[in-house]
């Protein structure tokens, strides 16, 4: 019985992570409303901006300006990514430990 229970557990487990990993992380509305007049690469931040003032901010950009920001850009989503990528390894991982338990279970239950 508690072989079964575990492997309940464990599969409730690997979809918590599951659901953690594909859930959007938009970030905090009043951070974007803070940062936004500085960043133009997310939707987040691009969505504040009227299109006459994002178009004339965009005209105002230096190379440098443009590297730094998809820079930053790359290294934020490259860690959230890679957040992401470890929660669904969790979440695969658990998931055949729990069909491993459950199968182990109703084996022991037949053997009975």
């Amino acid at each position: 019985m508690w072989v079964g229970a575990g492997g309940i557990g464990l599969l409730m487990t690997a979809m918590a992570l599951a659901a953690v990993a594909v859930l959007p992380a938009l970030g905090s509305v009043r951070r974007h409303r803070v940062d936004f007049p500085n960043r133009w690469i997310y939707f987040g931040h691009i969505r504040l901006w009227e299109s006459t003032a994002l178009a004339a901010r965009l005209a105002r950009l230096t190379e440098r300006d443009e590297v730094q920001a998809l820079s930053a850009q790359l290294v934020a989503m490259s860690r959230l990514n890679w957040r992401k990528h470890r929660l669904l390894q969790g979440s695969v991982a658990l998931t055949l430990l729990s069909m491993l338990t459950l199968a182990g279970a109703a084996g022991l239950r037949m053997g009975t």
